[in-house]
């Protein structure tokens, strides 16, 4: 919540309203070992959930008859709060129906519980030169769980993509499950960026591959994408800034209770 002009002139801050939302499929953890999937593509499915947190460290498993089909790792630091989530993984027949979404809000609402203090960081960051022949879309999944938990890419994009900056706009095809892409070639770092459009209703990826190309043939359409925040890069680093904390937390709690106690962990 953006605070007003007479609130930061006496020092008022705004009350914060909590509403619980959404960020995938809806799961019940039973036992501490197992995740029922209760709605969605992999609706009835329950998933072995086998976890290990250190100081350093969280990393999440779900297992079907014993083989491991979804992945999730970060690294933590206690002392600061410091939560950098790096990697993760769902075997390929299970992707883009929700599992990441689940281990995500499974691993991050588990470190919001233990954590004193939480700070976040979702890494995804891959440089790529301009005359790299195999690039490719990467990272669609946590992509867009990065868009749903209101997270900012960490490069300037207003300041990257002036037009000035962009050598060229080049349409990426459609790979397998993943959608269009777009090339976006720049004079300065970080010189590659590959990123893709989210319809801002569904906040899923378009897949229509004639729509990205209408869509660069628009003179503002960079513009657009900023303003409107619709494009994700799928090769930057995102960052939990603190006016949407409330986004963050409502994503992740299962009621108005826990979202507050989170958003207090956090800002």
């Amino acid at each position: 919540m953006k605070y007003r002009f007479w609130h930061k002139l006496f020092g008022i801050k705004p009350k914060i309203s909590f509403s619980p939302k959404r960020l995938g499929p809806a799961f019940k953890v039973i036992d501490n070992n197992k995740i029922e999937i209760y709605d969605g593509p992999l609706a009835g499915n329950v998933f072995e959930l086998e976890q290990d947190i250190t100081e350093s460290q969280m990393r999440l498993f779900l297992k079907q008859d014993k083989i491991i089909v979804g992945r999730a790792l970060c690294d933590r630091n206690p002392r600061t709060g410091e939560v950098t989530y790096w990697d993760v993984m769902v075997a390929e027949p299970l992707r883009m129906k929700g599992l990441a979404s689940v281990m995500s809000k499974y691993l991050l609402r588990e470190l919001l519980f233990i954590q004193k203090k939480f700070r976040f960081l979702l890494r995804m960051i891959k440089l790529f030169r301009p005359t790299d022949t195999t690039i490719k879309l990467q990272n669609v999944g946590i992509g867009v769980i990065a868009h749903r938990l209101g997270l900012f890419c960490e490069f300037n994009l207003p300041k990257i993509l002036n037009p000035a900056n962009i050598q060229k706009i080049e349409v990426l095809p459609p790979d397998g499950i993943f959608p269009p892409s777009y090339k976006i070639v720049l004079h300065s770092y970080p010189f590659v960026l590959i990123g893709f459009i989210v319809d801002p209703q569904t906040q899923k990826p378009i897949s229509d591959y004639d729509a990205y190309v209408k869509m660069i043939a628009k003179k503002e359409i960079v513009e657009e994408w900023i303003m409107n925040n619709t494009i994700v890069i799928g090769n930057g680093n995102y960052i939990l800034k603190k006016n949407n904390v409330e986004q963050f937390v409502n994503c992740l709690a299962n009621n108005e209770r826990e979202a507050a106690s989170f958003y207090a962990k956090i800002v």
